[in-house]
């Protein structure tokens, strides 16, 4: 009757405290621009004011212009921008000009190396990345994407982060895993923020080593 009473006290505290613990995530999600890859916009700022034989400044406000703008609509900002600017761009620029970005890619080694460390302790791990299909072909080419398994892109579910519908299809992609099962690294604080609300374990992308401390704090990897 003793052993009864203690297991019918004990028990609500076991399942108050096991409700506390956050589940450990052995699922490692990436974002891929400005997390595993970057452009190095000095390089591509210098390329642009080149091809066009503008200043400094004006090629990096160019870019930051054209960034904003949907892949579906680059087409028309450029004949937009030629109008107005007066400039008479080179020919198929629109297609010269993601070339040129392509070219001012850069890719983290120390990311890569702890992708490698993930891997070694069990963990999988995935990406989820905003990209547009031309620039996905690109980087899928170089091969950039076979350390992901799998590798959710925009271009290819038609949802963009910080959409719940993204998240989900990673989700699914996923085998349905449940989302506290998932830690997940972007560079912008929104979609960091939408993963949180979704019930992902995430932060926002700083540095390498910071990256790797926060791991290490998680349990994720050993601390060095």
């Amino acid at each position: 009757m003793k052993k009864v009473f203690f297991f019918l006290v004990l028990l609500p505290l076991c399942c108050i405290h096991a409700a506390g613990c956050p589940v450990h995530p052995d699922i490692v999600v990436f974002d891929f621009g400005g997390v595993v890859n970057c452009t190095d916009y000095e390089i591509y700022t210098k390329k642009v004011q080149k091809a066009l034989g503008l200043g400094h400044s004006q090629a990096r406000s160019l870019i930051r212009k054209a960034r904003k703008t949907k892949d579906s609509d680059r087409e028309a900002f450029w004949q937009i921008y030629q109008t107005k600017s007066g400039l008479l761009l080179p020919f198929n620029w629109a297609k010269q000009f993601e070339h040129l970005k392509k070219e001012s890619l850069t890719i983290n080694p120390a990311i890569y190396k702890i992708i490698k460390e993930l891997k070694k302790h069990g963990c999988k791990v995935a990406m989820l990345s905003n990209i547009s299909t031309a620039r996905a072909a690109d980087i899928r080419k170089l091969g950039l994407y076979k350390p992901f398994h799998p590798a959710v892109l925009s271009c290819d579910i038609n949802a963009e982060k910080p959409s719940q519908k993204a998240f989900k299809a990673l989700l699914e992609r996923l085998g349905n895993a449940a989302p506290e099962r998932c830690f997940f690294i972007d560079d912008k604080k929104a979609n960091v923020k939408a993963a949180i609300r979704l019930g992902f374990q995430a932060v926002q992308y700083e540095s390498s080593k910071k990256l790797r401390w926060k791991l290490a704090q998680r349990n994720i990897l050993p601390y060095k």
